[in-house]
């Protein structure tokens, strides 16, 4: 049996080696004489046997070996065929593909609303998150009490009220982690009241000196009688005299009170915008009556409190927009009654002018404004986005030139007091060349062009709010505005952009503008806007706050991705009791 078995084994390898011993195989050898196992091969019978036997040797001190070779491995195995194997040319770099992931999947979570604080102590106007995880939000100074008293306890004189002092907080640094609220201090030294007080006191001084001269007038007596003739001379005489000293006081008093140079002094009253520094300072501008041209300065200490120069700005900013360029300045736009613009530096209160007139704020300008707090957005060319009523231009904002005008955004006014929202989309870089990189600007909401004429003043009318948005490619010539419409109408929203690119859509009503008591229906349903999606599936419904937050309410978006909600007061004063009270509660 063994025999047969052999010759079954055998005959095809006798077969195969004669066959190959005479043909040259095609497979990559160098030479005819190579063979599968690279040498020379003798096929004779005697050969293949004691190969065969050789092959079963092997794997028995294979066997023998093979715990030593577990035990003591070959620290540095080198194949032997690659041993004198000349060192290969490095490979050029991989082609990476297009990588087009798809689509997230869909989720049926619409988010919570959990109540972080009840009681904020001060209504806001304006909001800024800092980076010790502080949000900084201060109210006018004018609208009477709060609901925190400063602590420590520190009190100022009511300019329009004499007799009467405030003690009560207008400002507060709100822990977003705790909850916490420390009270920020906030005095009343402006320049004008300060130039009233130096004018007093100039005045008390030339009062004494007409005092001394008229008693050494007295004690002349005889000498005046004698010089009756020279009268006229001696009047003459002692007004110079009396002209010289003024102008020695008023000079003295100059240097002695630098905050009639505008120095540093702190926050006015604000109704006003801010922003972090690169470092991370707050810089805050503008505002309402002695706060319109002063300009603040607030570090990230946890015990820090604003300084100002209360007359740094170059022209009056009550509901203008301040926004960071490229090189960590800011520009300022516009303003009640300004229509130009300016550069400020980040980090001072002292600096040279850098003002350009804008004559497209006189040309947006309607009965009621409607151009108020413009929409600004930094481009990646360094120019400058601005939208103002139902219209937008680029301009280099260091020579004051238009580049462009972009089409009209048709269907009513989008800034105050009809008060839409607007915010830069997110923009893809990875693009090989800049000149494909798009650039789109989405403006939702505010209202009719005279909506504001009918819910300024009693008899009041609340005209619904615009339901549409408008996207169009800022930084493409002849580019037009692509419009789709929101789920509700709404006014005085807040639009924020959230880390995963998509944009929410936040707080304001369903009727009126902007302004004490000139709304109502407020909308509570925050919407979740998907930008890359099809347009017709953009817009998500997410759960509903209870809490109205229309007039003067404020969100931000925290380092954890939460939203911080706060505040709302549509009234001149804090009111606990309408139909809509100041609210001073915060969400997340």
């Amino acid at each position: 049996m063994a025999i047969y078995i052999k010759a079954f084994v055998l005959l095809p390898l006798l077969f195969v080696s004669s066959y190959a011993s005479n043909k040259h195989i095609d497979l990559g050898f160098d030479n005819t004489d190579d063979s599968s196992l690279g040498v020379n091969v003798d096929v004779s019978l005697e050969a293949i046997l004691k190969f065969i036997d050789g092959k079963n040797n092997q794997k028995k001190t294979k066997k023998k070996n093979m715990k030593h070779e577990l035990i003591f491995p070959d620290p540095f195995p080198i194949p032997r065929e690659q041993e004198n194997q000349e060192e290969e040319a490095p490979l050029d770099p991989p082609i990476i593909g297009v990588y087009n992931p798809k689509p997230d999947f869909e989720t049926e979570n619409r988010g919570a609303w959990i109540i972080h604080s009840q009681n904020a102590g001060v209504a806001a106007m304006h909001i800024q998150l800092i980076p010790n995880n502080k949000a900084i939000w201060f109210d006018t100074t004018n609208l009477g009490p709060s609901a925190i008293q400063n602590n420590p306890l520190f009190c100022k004189p009511v300019s329009d009220r004499p007799g009467e002092t405030d003690c009560w907080s207008h400002g507060v640094q709100y822990d977003v982690e705790s909850g916490q609220v420390r009270t920020l201090k906030i005095t009343y030294q402006d320049k004008a009241t300060q130039t009233e007080i130096v004018e007093e006191d100039t005045l008390e001084k030339i009062l004494n000196t007409l005092t001394t001269l008229s008693m050494k007038v007295d004690s002349m007596g005889n000498e005046i009688e004698k010089l009756k003739t020279n009268e006229d001379k001696l009047k003459s005489i002692a007004t110079n005299q009396l002209t010289q000293q003024c102008a020695e006081l008023c000079r003295s008093e100059d240097i002695k009170n630098p905050e009639l140079e505008g120095d540093v002094g702190t926050l006015h009253k604000t109704h006003n915008i801010y922003q972090s520094t690169s470092a991370g300072d707050l810089v805050s501008t503008g505002g309402y009556r002695e706060g319109i041209r002063s300009i603040r300065l607030m570090n990230t200490c946890d015990n820090c409190d604003f300084q100002e120069n209360a007359n740094g700005l170059a022209a009056m900013r009550w509901y203008a927009t301040q926004h960071m360029l490229e090189n960590g300045s800011f520009i300022l736009v516009g303003g009640r009654g300004a229509q130009n613009y300016e550069i400020i530096p980040p980090g001072k209160l002292q600096f040279q002018v850098q003002q350009f007139g804008l004559n497209f704020l006189v040309e947006t300008e309607d009965e009621k404004e409607n151009n108020l707090y413009p929409f600004v957005n930094l481009l990646p060319d360094g120019n400058v986005f601005i939208f103002a009523n139902d219209r937008s231009v680029i301009i280099d904002p260091y020579s004051g030139k238009t580049i462009r005008e972009l089409p009209v955004l048709a269907g009513g006014s989008r800034n105050y007091p009809a008060s839409g929202m607007s915010v830069l989309l997110p923009i893809n870089l990875n693009i090989p060349n800049p000149e494909d990189v798009d650039v789109e600007v989405i403006v939702c909401g505010g209202n009719t062009k005279d909506a504001f004429k009918y819910s300024e003043f009693p008899p009041r009318q609340f005209f619904p709010a615009l339901k549409d948005c408008g996207r169009i490619f800022v930084n493409k010539q002849g580019a037009q505005w692509d419009i789709e419409e929101m789920t509700s109408p709404r006014v005085m929203g807040d639009i924020l952009l959230l880390p995963t690119g998509d944009i929410l859509i936040i707080n304001g009503a369903k009727t009126g503008t902007s302004a004490w008591d000139a709304t109502e229906e407020p909308n509570l349903m925050p919407l979740l806007y998907s930008p890359n999606k099809p347009k017709g599936q953009r817009f998500k419904k997410l759960t509903p706050t209870q809490i109205p937050r229309m007039y003067h309410s404020v969100s931000a978006v925290l380092p954890d991705g939460k939203i911080l909600v706060a505040e709302s007061n549509t009234h001149a004063l804090y009111d606990f009791q309408a139909k809509y009270p100041t609210d001073l509660r915060v969400e997340n």
